[in-house]
């Protein structure tokens, strides 16, 4: 699951290179692992004093859609080697974080800000092993404008919420990129009152 506590404003290199001092804490390369494809980057697996080893990921290689890596990525199915991380959709748009796979790898990701996650982005592809992305299901509220008038409002609050929404016939869906109570408490006065209900997502 992705951890929240790797820094956007750390630095890439000097949390792998850097001499420490203080808690002499400083991450010891222990090995590059072989690429897969040419030109493709491999995880560097890193290990503090103390810790487990955790593999560093600083580029996306490509995507599982992309003919050429979906082909090796089905070389590596065959010997049961892909990983895959899953984030939600405000993990991906992060540069650094930390995840562990569905394996139990503990990964550090740190890209370079031109580059960003999304579903099958994939972030290590080697002989017999890949780390490939996977999005979380985003839960949706569905709600049901009174009438006009009423859909215009919840439009016009929607938007200065910043909250994501799709517009399905009548119905208005918003992501849940939180609890549902929290949405629902912001919504209250429409829904109070009658001008927006809840509906299903079926």
């Amino acid at each position: 699951m992705p951890d929240s506590g790797y820094s956007e404003s750390e630095d890439d290199e000097s949390r792998v290179t850097a001499t420490g001092t203080g808690r002499g804490r400083c991450p010891r390369l222990v090995a590059n692992l072989s690429v897969g494809l040419p030109g493709a980057r491999s995880g560097i697996v890193i290990e503090s004093p103390g810790t487990d080893p955790m593999l560093l990921l600083d580029r996306i290689i490509g995507h599982a859609s992309d003919p050429r890596i979906a082909d090796a990525l089905h070389h590596v199915g065959h010997h049961d080697g892909v990983e895959y991380l899953t984030l939600s959709e405000i993990d991906t748009q992060r540069h650094r974080l930390r995840a562990t796979t569905d394996r139990g790898t503990e990964c550090a990701i740190a890209l370079p800000r031109v580059e960003r996650l999304a579903n099958g982005a994939v972030l290590l592809l080697d002989h017999d092993r890949a780390v490939v992305v996977r999005m979380e299901e985003t839960p949706w509220l569905a709600l049901m404008p009174r009438d006009a008038a009423a859909a215009l409002e919840l439009g016009y609050f929607a938007g200065n919420m910043h909250w994501k929404v799709q517009f399905d016939g009548a119905l208005l869906r918003i992501a849940l990129h939180g609890p549902l109570e929290s949405y629902l408490e912001r919504l209250a006065p429409m829904l109070a009152t009658g001008r927006v209900a809840r509906a299903s997502n079926e």
